[in-house]
């Protein structure tokens, strides 16, 4: 058997593929930590974006939903005031006709009073 010297070009071979194995282990593990890295920045960021989004679809919907409502407040106002009208103009109408009744029952009874027929 032949004995290698201490820094014979096998020790050193060696020595050189040993440390390109650990070079690969390195490269490795930093690619796979990267690549975790790059998916948990990536899923911060679309959290971030839903949030973001989220918020302005809220935003919108408060603004929509209050433009209904003083559209709705709005159409009940002029549907009160238009039935106020009619009410009015009905009341007016009643007045006048209870009038006319009145006035035909007086005359009727003045008659009957007078005549004793109806």
């Amino acid at each position: 058997m032949r004995e290698t010297p201490p820094h014979s070009p096998l020790e050193a071979l060696a020595r050189i593929k040993a440390g390109e194995q650990q070079a690969q282990a390195s490269i490795k593990k930093t690619r796979e930590k990267t690549a975790a890295q790059i998916v948990q920045s990536a899923y911060a960021e679309a959290k971030k974006l839903h949030e973001r989004h989220l918020a302005e679809a809220k935003k919108e919907a408060e603004h929509i939903r209050t433009k209904l409502l003083e559209q709705a407040e709005d159409e009940a106002q002029k549907i009160q005031q238009e039935t106020g009208a009619q009410i009015e103009a009905l009341w007016e109408k009643t007045q006048k006709l209870r009038s006319e009744a009145v006035c035909k029952v007086s005359e009727k009874i003045k008659s009957y009073l007078e005549t004793g027929k109806l």
